[in-house]
């Protein structure tokens, strides 16, 4: 689907007369659905100003083609670019109303702002030992959440009405009660989203048996176009068994409910292989290919030069727009976290971090952290298994994700470094509001040469712009 199908596709759904919206300062967009008498909250969505023009614009059925123009005029930008921008908010914005719409309980109490996504670790297991592997997972280690404890961390989602519950690990699909565990959760009402390496799924009927009838959405990762790529980061003997488990997911997709998601982690490794990427999850039949840059965490620290410069960043979002134009069947979405802020003059974000705001990451010892890429102790929330998930979100760690820290003076939880803390860019709220994991550990540091803080320690922000 082109751009100005999803735009079009927006229209009809605006027309439809389904549902309102509204801004709310502090809260984003708010819908609401024409038929509840009961949705006085409405369904809280954090996304930005731009985003929700987009729904007056539909509204009032602009052209598709006046609204392109009107971006290339407003940010000097290439057609190719301004709809590459409009194709990402509009498919954010179908995919929050598809939510929104759904049967699935999704509204919550904004008292004390639940977060739609809660990630679960159900065990810390894995068959494989990735390289850059986040959660430090392997082999090595065994432990699971038991039955028990997994009903009651579903229990704790249900009284907060997450609606989206994203079982990880390790490797999940090894639980030994993986069967049992997506039952209940399909059987809740949850969005169910597994994440998997792919290889349990080869030749073994009863896990894809199981896939099909209990998730709704599968991400399997792929993280080459080639064996040899594919196995550099994700071991030997692996890159057959995932090809093989996409395409017979793909093969019976028209009768069984799960949509199929390649997931891609970009390293220098694998950087110039993108649109061969594509085409490659494309000719498979998978729905959705999703990516993102190789964060130095966990494992990650200790291949950090398979990361991205910020040339490399850039590089990669003009691949990525490079195979999409190929892709026939499979969606891509055209986002790269830490391209945006490249733009000279630099935008301020304006969307609010991730972390609680949209996502909390539940540890398999019940530990619970703002999201996956942010899990020092430093970052720890509280347990779920010693207080209710209710408290823990209301803790004053979990407020400071909320509210966002705009004054590096009022960060008490020291977890602005000291380097930010002197940055003009950080102090005028340049990168303060938005992802607080990438800039941390990827692209912002005074070592990369080109990186914003290696441009102010060696004086060369000096432009107006950086002022204002």
């Amino acid at each position: 689907m082109n751009t100005e199908d999803l735009y079009l596709k927006l229209q009809r759904l605006v027309d439809s007369g389904v549902f309102y919206w509204r801004k709310e300062e502090g809260r984003g967009l708010v819908l609401h659905k024409i038929s509840s008498k009961k949705d006085t909250k409405g369904f809280e969505v954090y996304t930005d100003l731009g985003t929700i023009a987009l729904l007056e614009l539909a509204k009032s059925h602009v052209p598709y083609e006046k609204i392109v123009s009107m971006m290339q005029n407003a940010f000097g930008m290439t057609r190719e670019n301004a709809e590459a921008m409009l194709y990402e908010r509009l498919s954010k914005l179908l995919g929050f109303t598809t939510e929104f719409l759904s049967p699935y309980p999704q509204a919550h109490p904004y008292s004390y702002s639940a977060p739609h996504l809660a990630a679960v670790e159900i065990t810390s297991y894995c068959n494989l030992a990735c390289k850059y592997c986040y959660a430090n997972s392997g082999p090595h280690t065994n432990l699971y959440m038991s039955f028990d404890e997994v009903l009651h961390v579903f229990d704790e989602l249900e009284t907060l009405r997450i609606p989206i519950l994203w079982v990880t690990g390790g490797e999940p699909l090894l639980h030994p009660e993986i069967d049992k565990i997506l039952r209940d959760a399909q059987d809740r009402g949850f969005y169910v989203i597994v994440a998997t390496n792919g290889t349990p799924l080869y030749k073994n009927q009863k896990l894809l048996s199981i896939v099909k009838e209990y998730v709704d959405e599968i991400q399997i990762a792929l993280d080459g176009a080639t064996r040899d790529t594919h196995e550099f980061y994700r071991g030997y003997g692996t890159y057959d068994k995932v090809i093989w488990a996409i395409k017979n997911l793909a093969r019976d997709k028209n009768h069984h409910r799960t949509m199929i998601v390649v997931g891609t982690t970009i390293g220098k490794r694998n950087l110039h292989e993108l649109p061969d990427i594509i085409k490659l999850v494309d000719s498979l039949g998978a729905d959705s290919w999703v990516y993102g840059a190789l964060i130095p965490i966990g494992r990650g620290k200790f291949i950090k030069s398979e990361g991205l410069s910020l040339n490399e960043l850039v590089e990669a979002y003009h691949l990525i727009l490079q195979g999409s134009k190929q892709a026939k069947n499979v969606t891509v979405l055209k986002s790269l976290a830490g391209v945006t802020p490249l733009n000279p003059p630099p935008t301020k974000p304006t969307a609010r971090c991730g972390a609680v705001n949209f996502q909390i990451q539940i540890h398999t010892n019940g530990d619970v952290y703002p999201c996956v890429f942010l899990r020092d102790q430093k970052f720890k929330l509280g347990n779920i298994f010693q207080n209710s998930l209710k408290d823990i979100l209301a803790s004053p760690l979990a407020e400071y994700f909320r509210i966002g820290i705009d004054d590096p003076e009022k960060d008490k939880f020291n977890l602005v470094a000291p380097e930010c803390r002197q940055c003009v860019l950080y102090k005028k709220g340049y990168c303060n509001t938005f992802c607080k994991a990438i800039p941390r550990e990827l692209y912002c540091t005074k070592d990369i040469p080109g990186s914003p803080l290696n441009q102010l320690y060696t004086s060369k922000l000096e432009g107006e712009e950086w002022k204002q």
